[in-house]
């Protein structure tokens, strides 16, 4: 029996514990007798963001420098290169969030997408090209089924897990 005044918690609250700080249900049951340092997680959710940033960062300032550079020496105002920098960032982004199937990854694929087709369109402004935008329309499409199937499963997954779990509670 617990002590008095301590509530010893369900199986369930014990199980939503372990994902909150994504340790192992028996890390959260075994008894401490002293104090530990807590445990530094490699890819912490700031770590990534930190280094998202970094990256974004880097890509930027290579493409200031490279402007600055042509502006400055050989007197080409490139000002496209800076256009190039948004399916970069996007596909930073994209790739950051690769395990992760939400929203975020649905908006930086399709700012990939049509962003890449802009810069595409601006390289090739004296032919105007305008039809090449016709080309994201199937991929936009694409990446609409993806997400909402996705969505879907992932909805499917959690209400069997939420099915399982209640079916265990009650045997």
């Amino acid at each position: 029996l617990p002590p008095a005044g301590e509530v010893v918690p369900d199986l369930e609250t014990l199980y939503a514990l372990s994902e909150v700080f994504e340790v192992p249900i028996s890390r959260i049951l075994e008894k401490q007798t002293e104090p530990q340092e807590p445990e530094i997680k490699k890819s912490s959710v700031g770590q990534k963001i930190l280094s998202q940033i970094f990256m974004i960062c880097e890509i930027w300032l290579i493409l200031c420098v490279t402007f600055a550079y042509l502006n400055i020496t050989k007197h080409i105002n490139l000002w496209q290169i800076f256009v190039w920098g948004i399916p970069a960032t996007a596909l930073i982004l994209i790739f950051f969030n690769k395990s992760q199937n939400n929203i975020n990854t649905f908006v930086c694929t399709t700012v990939f997408v049509w962003s890449l087709l802009a810069c595409i369109y601006l390289h090739l402004l004296q032919a105007n090209p305008w039809y090449i935008f016709f080309i994201g329309i199937p991929f936009q499409g694409l990446l609409i089924i993806k997400y909402v199937f996705n969505y879907k499963q992932k909805k499917t997954i959690s209400l069997n897990n939420l099915i399982k779990r209640h079916k265990n509670k009650e045997q």
